[in-house]
């Protein structure tokens, strides 16, 4: 997309539109859509949060290529001027297609090419919602994640399709701090933070920081 026409679609009347940040997490799964849909639908947030819909693309290449496509052709992005579009994804996917740790180790230099930036949790998307809560750097399978949210007083009973944005959202910044945390823990042990190795670790703190970086900036415009 050239710069003027970034700049016919990024400006109603005499105000520019605020940036967009396009979400995409895999395949058919609901906890994480339902999560990031709360920062959609609160105007405060000062970002436009879209998150996509359910489709077919659950391997990670495939699911970056797909993003990339979905943010130019669909939502009309400019990638280039603020815009920004982020995979969301486990390591310890449900559905898989081949070892998972193969498929991921080169993940991140295709998504840097495409434009995309990856939020990489391990096993599950569920370490992040346990970050609000402790740090811990014991290894968790995905059942053992889900009992041990299911036990948190805080959340009165855990479910993958339960919505527990309103109970955790205090607590985000102690997520990001134990999530900070987690990523130099396996950092100083010499771990690959986007493989299997690396558990248990969330990446989720990240596109977090951004949502808040890209509000604070529409908020001087």
């Amino acid at each position: 997309m050239s710069r003027s026409r970034s700049r016919e679609r990024r400006t109603v009347g005499s105000k520019e539109t605020r940036d967009t940040i396009l979400i995409v997490c895999e395949a058919k799964n609901q906890t994480e859509r339902i999560y990031f849909r709360n920062f959609a639908t609160t105007e405060k947030s000062g970002v436009r949060v879209q998150v996509a819909e359910e489709h077919k693309y659950s391997v990670p290449a495939d699911l970056v290529d797909y993003a990339q496509k979905l943010a130019v052709d669909t939502f009309k992005l400019d990638l280039q001027d603020g815009d920004q579009v982020w995979c969301v994804l486990d390591v310890d996917a449900q559905q898989n297609s081949g070892p998972r740790d193969e498929q991921l180790r080169t993940l991140r230099d295709r998504a840097n090419r495409r434009g995309v930036s990856l939020a990489i949790s391990n096993p599950s998307f569920e370490i992040w919602f346990l970050a609000h809560f402790e740090y811990s750097t014991r290894n968790y399978t995905n059942r053992e994640l889900l009992d041990k949210l299911n036990s948190r007083e805080e959340l009165g009973g855990y479910q993958k399709t339960k919505c527990v944005f309103s109970k955790i959202v205090n607590l985000q910044s102690t997520a990001v701090r134990n999530a900070l945390r987690l990523d130099q823990h396996h950092r100083d042990l010499g771990r690959n933070l986007d493989l299997s190795e690396s558990n248990p670790s969330t990446q989720v703190y990240k596109l977090i920081e951004q949502i808040d970086a890209v509000a604070r900036k529409n908020s001087t415009r």
